[in-house]
């Protein structure tokens, strides 16, 4: 639809390339919610395992690493943010 509104004409191919991202995105959930529908049955007990607070812990220090970075990339840097005015190509 962008390519019909503008001069975009990368979008279709943007648009295949954002659907196969989608499908992978999608079995991975698929996978886990099935693992977790099925069966294991120690998952919700009221005590955790060691290795699973360890996993958690590990998974958030992650994430908090990674927005940190993104936090440095935007604002810190200015990694692909433009302060010039959008102009309209000359002779359309």
């Amino acid at each position: 639809m962008l390519s019909r509104l503008g001069r975009f004409p990368a979008a279709p191919l943007a648009a295949t390339w954002l659907l196969i991202g989608a499908f992978a995105g999608t079995v991975f959930a698929v996978t886990t919610g099935l693992v977790d529908w099925w069966g294991w049955p120690d998952r919700h007990r009221a005590e955790a395992d060691p290795l699973w607070i360890v996993l958690e812990a590990v998974g958030v220090a992650v994430l908090v690493v990674a927005q940190w970075f993104g936090g440095v990339l935007v604002y810190g840097m200015g990694m692909r943010v433009s302060t010039a005015q959008h102009r309209e190509p000359d002779g359309t």
